[in-house]
């Protein structure tokens, strides 16, 4: 509650200990240039350099009259411009100087009410704002998966771990890893683990702005079954000033040990090797074995299932459904049904300038560069668990390349256990067959009837509607999209 003051000097008032409470009572002894001296109301003498604001009223006697009136021009210098009149206690009767004070009480409150109102609305408007910027983050978020953008980016990778380079972390002593890579944009990094006992305790990782002094995120693992790689990933990606990023990695427990992380090779630069937090010095010629992902920056990046997010990080509120492009190391991992893969380093130029496979005789191409899957008429392959859990429907942008005119035969089904023929229980609702027959891309789309409960295969098949097919015609697969 805001307290409000009256000013008297030399003047016995009666009626001023029943003011409402709030109104302080304080007695002027003097004004010089120092400020004005006054005692408040627990007997305590301090002098004021500033006029004590809001004030209600000045009272005085007919003896301390003048000395009231320099302290109203004394207000009015220091910028009061509604300084109140002095009231002389002993010319008026007592009920008018309470009514005056009263009324001067009365419009300070109304002038409170009336601030109050304006920051109500400027606060109603702030959040119509904050509304309005949370509705074009998710059409940002919208627009960035139509293009096909919003995937997470390896940017920094470690060689593959062995499992036998490995650090224990102690209890009470954690490690800082310094992270080779811009703020801008990360979203995610990948530690290598080694499999842990039910009595070990979870692995506790905080991300930290070096320049800042502060943590960013702060992460829980529980100790993982069996070696491999564990993701932590962030809601949003980094979108901040460009900081230095350092993790810290210690037992969530003061007794117990946690899992053991994997480390790459020998790091020779020393200022990137895993270092321990008291000492700033480093424990081993080593870094920790990783693998650093980035997104576009403050966009909701497409985590796989099984990411673990921050602790306290707001899960409730999903990014908005969007089509989100298909890794490309999900693409790479396409299987031929009958036939090797040719990649793109197994393609040469012939003589006109046309990239032609080389003395492979695959009918399934993959081609990391313009993440694209190439299919001859007759060849049919599989994209392991190309759609992903949660996955409510798949688009892929489809057109024949080579031997024109002539029409083939697309067939696209999630799931590995759905037959290429026709079904009647219900199964065609997660698959697509359609014609090609331009160069023109053409847009396949199959949408679920319900949200994938798992992670399921894409597979593909592509026929010769006549024969015969000219030689060099393959079906173009690009733009791998999930609906989500």
């Amino acid at each position: 509650m805001q307290t409000v003051n009256v000013l008297f000097a030399s003047a016995d008032i009666g009626f001023l200990p029943a003011l409402p409470e709030g109104v302080e009572c304080l007695e002027v002894l003097s004004l010089d240039a120092a400020g004005l001296m006054i005692r408040d109301q627990d007997g305590t003498v301090v002098t004021l350099p500033l006029a004590p604001i809001p004030c209600l009223g000045l009272l005085a006697s007919r003896n301390s009259a003048e000395l009231m009136r320099q302290v109203q021009t004394w207000f009015s210098q220091r910028g009061i411009g509604d300084a109140p009149d002095v009231l002389l206690v002993d010319s008026e009767p007592a009920a008018l100087i309470a009514r005056a004070l009263l009324e001067r009480l009365l419009t300070h409150t109304y002038a409170l009410a009336r601030a109050a109102s304006l920051h109500a609305r400027h606060v109603a408007s702030l959040r119509t704002e904050v509304e309005t910027l949370a509705s074009q983050r998710a059409g940002l978020d919208r627009f960035i998966g139509d293009l096909g953008i919003a995937e997470l980016v390896c940017s920094f990778a470690t060689t593959e771990p062995d499992y036998e380079t490995q650090i224990e972390l102690s209890p009470g002593v954690p490690l800082r890893q310094l992270l080779p890579v811009a703020s801008t944009g990360w979203a995610a990094i990948d530690l290598a683990c080694t499999a842990g006992s039910k009595r070990r305790a979870p692995l506790r990782v905080t991300l930290s702005l070096v320049e800042e002094g502060r943590a960013n995120a702060i992460w829980e693992v529980a100790p993982p079954t069996r070696d491999g790689w564990i993701r932590l990933g962030l809601p949003r990606a980094y979108a901040g000033l460009t900081r230095t990023l350092a993790l810290v990695i210690e037992s969530a427990s003061e007794r117990l040990s946690c899992t053991n992380l994997a480390l790459s090779g020998v790091q020779p630069l020393v200022a990137a090797q895993l270092s321990d937090v008291r000492t700033g010095e480093s424990i081993a010629p080593h870094s920790l074995a990783m693998r650093l992902y980035a997104a576009v920056p403050g966009t909701s990046p497409p985590h796989a299932p099984g990411t673990v997010l921050p602790i306290g990080a707001d899960v409730s509120n999903p990014p908005p459904y969007a089509l989100r492009a298909i890794p490309s190391e999900t693409l790479a991992q396409v299987v031929a049904d009958a036939q090797g893969i040719v990649d793109a380093q197994d393609i040469m130029d012939d003589q006109d300038g046309e990239a032609v496979p080389v003395n492979v005789p695959s009918a399934l191409l993959h081609l990391p560069d313009l993440r694209a899957l190439l299919c001859r008429p007759g060849g049919r392959g599989h994209i392991p668990a190309g759609c992903p859990s949660g996955a409510r429907g798949l688009t892929v942008h489809a057109s024949v390349h080579g031997g024109l005119p002539c029409v083939l035969d697309l067939d696209i089904r999630v799931g590995d256990a759905l037959p290429l023929d026709s079904a009647s229980d219900g199964s065609e609702r997660y698959a697509r067959q359609v014609a090609l027959s331009g160069s023109q891309a053409q847009a396949v789309v199959i949408l679920f009837p319900e949200p994938l409960q798992e992670a399921q295969d894409i597979t593909i098949a592509v026929r010769a509607a006549a024969d015969p097919v000219p030689e060099a015609t393959w079906a173009v697969l690009t733009q791998f999209r999930i609906y989500t």
